[in-house]
């Protein structure tokens, strides 16, 4: 029986690595590591690494060890299902962090109480951010609060209106107002 690992981070641009995780699962006894640098919103099943490790493993006689199970899925129903596939394979499954270990009634129980409260905690989390936006935008009078700010202001837009209601060129009032003409094109509606 062989322990094969599987790290993932979400980001590739090397702020975060799979290192830490690397090394408890090392310490664990894994052999071999698979890893995947993309967000775990994304499929598993669509993750090179992870079907790198779905390849190599042996049915009947393998375990997956990852060290959060937040590593193979960020919601209940992912993780539900790629735990289905792995039982369908045959696969054992193994959450070093939490101590699960899915060839036990009680270890699956707990894979799933654990999900259910990780996919809670996100829904608390995005339901909190949408009620600040709500806020903000209250508070702006109706304004998206977040993004990039204007690029002209509305008496730069006042001006701009007022000089090309005289003809003047679209290309002398982008210069004047330090904005592309695109940019002025945007702001009149043009």
């Amino acid at each position: 029986m062989a322990r094969i690992g599987y790290a993932r981070v979400s980001t590739t641009d090397g702020k975060q690595t799979t290192d830490s995780q690397n090394r408890a699962l090392r310490q664990t006894g894994v052999d071999r590591i698979f890893e995947d640098h993309v967000s775990g919103s994304t499929d598993p099943g669509s993750r090179e690494g992870w079907k790198r490790l779905l390849d190599f493993a042996r049915p009947g006689e393998d375990v997956i060890v990852v060290y959060r199970i937040d590593r193979v899925a960020r919601s209940l129903r992912r993780l539900l299902e790629t735990l289905d596939e792995l039982q369908r394979r045959e696969l054992d499954f193994e959450s070093v962090s939490e101590s699960l270990d899915s060839s036990t009634a009680t270890g699956r129980l707990m894979i799933g109480l654990l999900g259910s409260v990780a996919e809670f905690e996100r829904s608390l989390i995005t339901e909190r951010v949408q009620a600040g936006l709500a806020a903000a935008r209250e508070r702006n009078g109706g304004v998206h609060p977040g993004g990039r700010p204007r690029s002209l202001s509305q008496d730069q837009i006042d001006i701009a209106i007022a000089r090309r209601k005289r003809n003047e060129p679209m290309t002398t009032i982008a210069r004047d107002l330090k904005v592309s003409r695109a940019t002025l094109y945007r702001a009149l509606g043009s």
